[in-house]
């Protein structure tokens, strides 16, 4: 297990973090966690439950064995963002933006143990978009992080003006934002309940939380506004590949100038995080099924 890594390699821009201080933090909603009768570790969040993830004693919270893993599959930096369960994008502001300052002092310190190694996203409250400002200029200009995590559903859509002056100053400050979906039914009623059937919230939640975030931020004129912006989307952008065709004509429909939806699409990034949901499935997006190769989007990509 090495602390430092001098060589130039792959950088890990998709691995979420579990922090222990982060029990009961989150006013009225816990989080708890505990054990089944059988064993089985749980964790939850208001009424959402995630079954069988452990914690405690795994990569998600030990330091070392997670540079020892690193080290076993060749990966030199790690860049680490929040646990999606606990983004907080509809809590109580307040609640929201006590747990955001605590848990981005809490990262700085843990990646301040290998500096060379690790590196953090900042969790800001975006429900308050000025304070989610203000939050990610300390996060990056005093902890040290080197962008910004972002959930895709929150009062505000990704393309709601509201979410101008924040989108604004991750461009001022030239970091990257990482948007990753939380599970529906956190802190705020899923869209369909039919999602929490078979465990589909992780799966097809996910799917369609991150397509309507490229959609959003495309056909919403979020990059246009903000030339500067760096996006990477999370799992391979979703459904994306499979409906850039539709996604095409439903640019084409749009009132007012016209959009670009390749030229949109070919800005964002994407990680390789596309397989099963564990860390030894291979990565495999559907580059084939994008319809004019080297079709847009696809161009960008980061490991995950």
């Amino acid at each position: 297990m090495s602390r430092e890594h001098g060589a130039v390699g792959a950088i890990d821009v998709h691995a979420h973090v579990a922090l222990p201080g982060s029990i009961g933090r989150a006013g009225s909603l816990g989080p708890t966690v505990g054990e089944t009768d059988a064993g089985e570790p749980w964790f939850q969040l208001g009424s959402y439950r995630l079954d069988g993830v452990r914690y405690a004693g795994t990569i998600f919270e030990d330091v070392d064995l997670r540079l020892a893993a690193m080290d076993r599959m060749g990966i030199a930096r790690q860049v680490l963002s929040p646990n999606p369960i606990l983004l907080l994008a509809n809590t109580d502001t307040a609640v929201a933006a006590k747990y955001a300052a605590w848990h981005n002092e809490e990262l700085a310190g843990l990646t301040a143990t290998a500096p060379d190694r690790l590196h953090a996203l900042a969790q800001v409250p975006v429900q308050d978009p000025a304070r989610a400002v203000r939050e990610l200029r300390r996060a990056v200009n005093e902890l040290h992080h080197v962008g910004l995590a972002l959930g895709t559903e929150s009062p505000f859509d990704l393309d709601d003006p509201a979410m101008d002056p924040l989108w604004a100053e991750a461009e001022a400050l030239q970091v990257p934002v990482f948007v990753h979906p939380a599970p529906h039914n956190t802190d705020t009623p899923s869209p369909d309940n039919r999602l929490a059937r078979f465990g589909l919230d992780l799966s097809l939640g996910f799917l369609l939380e991150e397509t309507l975030a490229v959609a959003q931020l495309v056909l919403g004129g979020v990059l246009d506004r903000h030339p500067g912006l760096e996006v990477c989307i999370s799992h391979g952008g979703g459904a994306t590949a499979w409906l850039a065709p539709r996604l095409r004509r439903a640019a084409a429909r749009q009132p007012g100038p016209p959009v670009d939806l390749d030229a949109g699409l070919a800005r964002l990034w994407w990680d390789t995080h596309v397989g099963g949901g564990c860390s030894h499935d291979p990565p495999n997006p559907p580059f084939h099924l994008w319809p004019r190769p080297p079709a847009a989007g696809y161009q960008h990509g980061g490991l995950g």
